[in-house]
This record gives C-alpha cells, structure tokens and sequence, in this order.
C-alpha cells in the first residue's frame, strides 16, 4: 500500500446520513473479481441521470468540476452502513478518495478502509465542504482539530503495510518462538500425538476416556457381567473405539441440527473469496479432498479436508473485533484432534494459488503416514479394538470424534 502521512486536497461534501455499501458501490457494479474496474461505478445510482447510458448528473458533488483531482470526501453519520463488502471502500480508492471524514462510521467499514490504505476520520465537518483540508496523520489533525485512530491501523496507515506485512515486521520473533515450540512440542510438527511419556497412567473408567498406550488408540477397560458401564456406554455394544469415543463425547457436543441448516444457508451464500478458493479446491489440490461449510459440533467451518483434519477458515476484516470467539472456537476443535488454518480474504482475493499452496503445505506437515513402520508392530492386535494395537506411534487415522458423517456432533459437509 502506499504510505499516508500527510493530504492537502479539496473537501468533497456528501453530507447524507447513513450511506450504505449498495449505494457506494452496488452489487450490478461488482463486475470484477479483483480490486480495480470499480471506479466507474462508484455512487452509481446518484451519479448517473442513466446508470446504463453512463450519463452523468450534474448536480451530483462528484460530477462537479470542483471535484476534479480531489481525495478527500465529506459525509454524514454512520457512512458505510449495510453490507459489509469490502469493494465500497476499493470503488473509493480507485476514484482517488484516500480519506473519509465523518461524524461516525460503520464499524466494517472502517476496519476495511483501514487495512485498505483509506484513512476514516471521525469529526464532525460539514463547515469544510469544497474547502482545503489538510490532514496530518502522525499529528492525528485535520485542519488542526484532532481525532482518534487505533495505534496499530496507524502504523500500517505511515509505513504502507497491509495485514501480512505487519505480521512480517515480527518475523524474527515468531521464528525464535516457533523454534522454542519445536524443541517444546516436536510431535506437533511430526504430525503424531505426543511422547508416550504423557500416558503413562490409563484415564479412570469412569471417566469415559480413551486408553491410549503410546499415542495408539484402544478400547478403555470394559465392564464385567454385574457391572454398571460408564455413561454413554453399554457393554457388548458395537463399533470398537470410535464408536466408544463418539458415544463418550455426544453429551458434551451441541446437537447438529441448527448447525446442518445454517451450513446449508452459508453454501448458498458464499462470498467472492470463499467462491475462488472453493474453486480452486475442488481440483483436490496435493490429493486432498475438502468439503465447504462443513457442520461440525455448534460450528460451521469454511473448509475441512478429514484425511488432514485439517479446517482451513477465510477471515474477512469483522474478525480483527472478535479474536475471543476465534480462539476458543479453534481451542474447541484442536480438542477434537482438528487443526485450524487461518488465512486472510485479502490474500486470497489477490493470490488464490499461494492461498492453495498454504493449505497443502499444511495439510501436509500434519497428516502422519498411513501406515507405520514394521518395527513398530511389536504387540499383537488388542481383541476389543478390532485393528493393531501401536507401540509408540499415534494412529494414522485419528478417532472421528465429531466430523464424521453419522456420529454424534455433526455430519458430511459438501465434498468436491
């Protein structure tokens, strides 16, 4: 992005209450995948007497010959309301606004517009309209009169940094942290559970968990004749332990039903980045097959490669305001053995095939062989687990706790 410091330019007024997106920029304009071919339509409906002709209305602000080579526009309170498509504050950019002042702004909007280079400044300035304004951004004045902007939108607003490069700026310590985890943690980049030594000890019956010997997978011990088995369990019971696991966990996990309608809602309603990666995933990139707004528990994920446990999630600007709620979603499926991908629609948007490469790569580094070693094979098959009983290796294919089709916590998504 280039950088903002300081702007001089003439003040555009549009001094109208709650302009919505549709009116910046409406959905019939939106007739590019990509962040220019916008301009044209910008305020189409009030600009044009004939928006198909293209016949300008004179006495529309930005029709006026005052407007010409300006950057700064004036408007009313809550300006960006409605949607929250990110192509109103690109339409802006490409007509040559680099800041928006006004009493209040949607709150989307004015995430979107800082990541995308477009200062919003928050005052009230009907007084300056058609007049110079000069805008200082380290000082935070415009024509003197101060205003609020958050410290970190400020920093990549001055030195011309999107999301990834501000990430970038940290490099140096997210390698050094990376590389302490390793040596901490090594089994999580092996792609297999952790070291034998954090099971030592088999989890009470009881308590309805797994005995995992090792990292491998067997049935925790049963109940004899006379017994009463543990909740959500039944002796003689079919399905060895996955279905033991999914039958333990059901009364922790939500039930599906809303989640399945609202993923069927969400297919319907994609938008343009999760429609391109979509795209691109259906071609099974690395051998992977992915499903979209996949239900799984109280959640609906973007996508969700099950050989990978792998949930790839494409994060538009709103989740800058709600990281609570995307951490503790991802703790709750790295509790059932799913990893989560976080990319950002930007880069997607601007480079669908390095967003591919990303989820490949990381698919890969996580799925373990399919079969281990020989020499691991060391102990005969468990006769409760109905498969081989692994000394020293996670199983290759994680329980399905919660994803599968048919279990307790959720069912299929759509599969390319």
């Amino acid at each position: 992005m280039t950088p903002f410091t300081t702007l001089s330019s003439i003040a555009i007024p549009l001094l109208r209450d709650n302009i919505d997106t549709d009116a910046i920029i409406p959905s019939r304009e939106m007739r590019s995948t990509g962040r220019t071919g916008l301009a044209d339509g910008l305020f189409a409906p009030w600009r044009y007497r004939d928006v198909d002709a293209r016949l300008p209305d004179p006495a529309f602000p930005l029709n006026d010959a005052r407007a010409a080579g300006a950057q700064i526009l004036l408007g009313g309170a809550n300006f960006g309301c409605g949607s929250s498509r990110e192509h109103a504050v690109w339409a802006l950019a490409e007509w040559g606004i680099r800041a928006v002042i006004a009493p209040s702004f949607a709150p989307i909007f004015k995430a979107n517009a800082l990541r995308n280079g477009l200062l919003p400044v928050e005052l009230p300035a009907a007084d300056w309209a058609w007049r110079p304004v000069a805008i200082d951004l380290a000082a935070q004045t415009a024509n003197g009169v101060g205003f609020g902007i958050d410290a970190e939108a400020k920093l990549m607003l001055l030195e011309g940094l999107d999301a990834i490069a501000l990430t970038l700026k940290s490099k140096a310590a997210i390698d050094a942290w990376e590389a302490a985890d390793r040596q901490a943690r090594a089994w999580v980049y092996l792609g297999s559970g952790p070291p034998a030594s954090f099971h030592s000890a088999p989890p009470h019956p009881a308590a309805g968990g797994d005995h995992l010997v090792g990292g491998g997978l067997v049935d925790p011990p049963q109940p004899q004749d006379g017994e009463v088995a543990p909740e959500g369990r039944r002796r003689g019971g079919a399905g060895g332990p996955r279905a033991v696991l999914a039958s333990t966990k059901a009364s922790s996990v939500a039930k599906p039903t809303a989640t399945i309608h609202r993923a069927r809602t969400l297919r319907a309603a994609m938008s343009l980045p999760e429609v391109q990666l979509w795209q691109a995933l259906r071609a099974r990139p690395g051998g992977l097959k992915f499903r979209r707004q996949h239900p799984a528990g109280a959640y609906v994920l973007d996508y969700y490669s099950p050989a990978a446990r792998l949930c790839v999630e494409i994060d538009g600007a709103s989740h800058n305001a709600r990281t609570g709620q995307d951490a503790a979603r991802d703790a709750w499926l790295a509790a059932q053995g799913i990893t989560t991908l976080r990319l950002p629609a930007a880069l997607v948007l601007d480079d669908v095939a390095a967003a591919v490469a990303t989820i490949v790569a990381a698919a890969m580094a996580k799925r373990p062989p399919a079969v281990p070693p020989a020499s691991l094979r060391s102990a005969p098959p468990h006769p409760a687990a109905g498969g081989d009983h692994l000394v020293g290796v996670a199983p290759s294919d994680p329980p399905q706790t919660c994803l599968g089709r048919g279990t307790a916590a959720g069912v299929g998504g759509a599969e390319s």
